[in-house]
């Protein structure tokens, strides 16, 4: 029997996930992160699946220390997250989450994700760049700018969130064509002012 632990502070959604997973799952639902972290250390769970915002913080903190300790094949963490920050969510993969889903999620998806990832662990890819991709954005009175220095590209759109969108989906297209993104190793400095001592301007 799946043992899975599902952390989460809402009532309406811990009675919801007892209709989202089989009844044959040995489900233990926590309101808390602590709560959460001690129940892993002192049970053997198949699954984590656990909620993104908490009255005392966010889930970093907890997949930091399960990922210290399990690898992701060893326990699999799912996060929900109401977040439609794209990045934010991003850095959740860099920390160790196998993957994520949107509340309230789509219930026969939801299940079928559950039932692979306890049966073989994987990672999910997301469709947006991690933190290896460094975009910086400025706007004019008519566009706003992207620009990845990793890859020298630029993106402009009437918005920033377009631009951004653009942005996400070059670098996306960069991935899947089995393109690594290049690492900024050397710092690089701009200058954009300069001021000569003892020289003199009229």
């Amino acid at each position: 029997m799946p043992a899975v632990l599902f952390i989460e502070d809402s009532r309406t959604f811990q009675r919801l996930m007892t209709k989202y997973l089989p009844e044959d799952y040995e489900l233990t639902i926590l309101d808390n992160l602590s709560a959460g972290w001690e129940s892993i250390q002192s049970h053997k769970y198949d699954l984590i699946i656990t909620d993104f915002m908490f009255p005392q913080g966010d889930a970093f903190e907890l997949v930091f220390q399960i990922r210290h300790r399990f690898s992701p094949q060893q326990l699999p963490v799912v996060v929900l997250t109401s977040v439609a920050d794209r990045f934010l969510i991003s850095k959740l993969f860099v920390a160790g989450v196998n993957a994520t889903v949107s509340k309230p999620p789509n219930v026969p998806v939801f299940r079928e994700m559950v039932a692979k990832m306890i049966a073989t662990p994987w990672v999910q890819r997301p469709d947006f760049p991690s933190e290896d991709a460094h975009l910086l954005t400025w706007g004019t009175a008519d566009e706003f700018v992207v620009f990845c220095p990793n890859l020298n590209f630029f993106t402009r759109a009437p918005s920033q969130q377009a631009a951004l969108d653009a942005m996400q989906e070059r670098i996306r297209q960069h991935t899947l064509a089995g393109e690594r993104i290049p690492v900024i190793t050397t710092p690089k400095q701009t200058l954009y002012f300069s001021h000569v001592e003892g020289e003199t301007t009229g």
